[in-house]
């Protein structure tokens, strides 16, 4: 079976390689971006995932996102991005709920058809299928016949569901009255002979199991001798389960290495005693307060907050030189934000640099008017950042 890949965005090199170095497992099909052309696609070509290849592509473009997801020619169809870390953070941030899976670059072909394959393969639930209904029969009848018995036209034994519980052993006949004495009312079971399954029992010998001969638990199968595969059928699903826990260990590590952030979500790892210039960064990601804390934690000492509100809070007890204030935030957003300092004494003339994803150049416009010292857009270039920072603090 092939998996087929509906491609678009503007990292064209991703998409060649994909054309020419591609396994045999995949087929790739590219698009434009504009919506119309997408649905045409999905309809015709019907993938089993829509893969955005990111290079710096506009915010607006990811906004019909979440509208395309929920059309009915995606139904069946997952949403893949490949990209830097920051483009694709601002993908998932500006189209939630959209993305299945993520691939950051730098990364080679045959490791995101990797991703690609075991992302599908996570997809198909293990199957466990119940063992044959084993019986003991009495001894002294008839040699088991190969005759089948079926009800309904269905095989006695056979297991539509991995679910069904099979419990032999529980048929009695009311029938069966004990004789007196301590003579037993029937010859005993010879427990040294082989188990007789529905599959080849005949119907005497059937009949006499219901009747009160003792039943013994089903036995496990024996598995094949085939390496890595064990034994145990709930094993088996066990492992098909850990197969992934190698991504979940990644999430994990990221999560660890976030920004050490107080309960009130404030970082305030600065002690008062260093020397060098202080910078405040407020962002809603915390992923994106990471990477920037990162750039700048060489030349600078950085606290950071998830919010204006907080970033509020740090600045009444705490000075900073510079603030980096996330433009597009829930509840309160950089311009109100910004507002709110010019008009407070203490913090009317500390330096603001707008973050944003924004390129439309009106809203950027519309931002200036309020008379940030500077912007960048995200995803953020480290040496810009550098650069700006640089000319208004030193």
């Amino acid at each position: 079976m092939k998996y087929k890949i509906l491609l678009t965005g503007s990292k064209k090199t991703i998409i060649d390689d994909l054309f020419t170095k591609s396994g045999s497992l995949f087929e790739y099909q590219s698009t434009s971006s504009r919506y119309e052309d997408i649905i045409s696609h999905l309809n015709s070509f019907q993938p089993n995932a829509f893969l955005y290849c990111l290079n710096h592509e506009a915010p607006e473009s990811f906004l019909r996102m979440p509208e395309l997801k929920k059309h009915p020619a995606a139904a069946n169809t997952a949403f893949f991005a490949v990209g830097t870390r920051g483009e694709c953070d601002t993908y998932t941030r500006t189209a939630p709920d959209v993305i299945n899976m993520t691939m950051e670059t730098p990364i080679t072909i045959s490791a995101m058809e990797e991703k690609m394959k075991t992302y599908f393969l996570s997809l198909i639930k293990p199957t466990i299928v119940a063992p044959p209904l084993q019986m003991n029969t009495a001894a002294g009848n008839a040699a088991p016949s190969n005759n089948t018995v079926s009800v309904n036209g269905t095989a006695a034994g056979a297991v539509s569901n991995h679910n069904a519980a099979i419990n032999p052993g529980t048929a009695s006949n009311p029938n069966t009255v004990p004789a007196a004495g301590n003579a037993p009312s029937k010859p005993p079971v010879n427990t040294a002979q082989a188990p007789v399954s529905p599959q080849t029992a005949g119907t005497a010998q059937l009949k006499q199991a219901a009747a009160g001969a003792p039943a013994q638990p089903p036995k496990q199968p024996k598995a094949a001798d085939t390496p890595g595969i064990p034994d145990d059928p709930n094993d088996a699903l066990l492992q098909a389960l850990t197969e992934h826990v190698g991504e979940a260990a990644k999430i994990i590590e990221a999560v660890e290495n976030l920004p050490l952030l107080d309960e009130d979500g404030i970082d305030d790892s600065d002690d008062g005693t260093s020397h060098r210039k202080h910078i405040l960064v407020v962002d809603d990601d915390s992923r994106m307060l990471k990477i920037i804390k990162r750039h700048l934690a060489d030349k600078y000492d950085v606290a950071t907050a998830l919010n204006g509100r907080l970033a509020l809070k740090f600045l009444e007890t705490k000075k900073t030189n510079l603030i980096l204030l996330d433009y597009e935030m829930p509840l309160e957003n950089g311009p109100s934000i910004l507002k709110k300092l010019k008009e407070n004494p203490y913090t009317h003339d500390i330096p603001v640099i707008f973050l944003t994803g924004i390129s439309d150049r009106q809203r950027i416009e519309k931002a200036l008017v309020l008379k940030p010292q500077g912007y960048l857009l995200k995803p953020i270039d480290h040496i810009k950042l550098l650069s700006t920072i640089s000319k208004l603090i030193g």
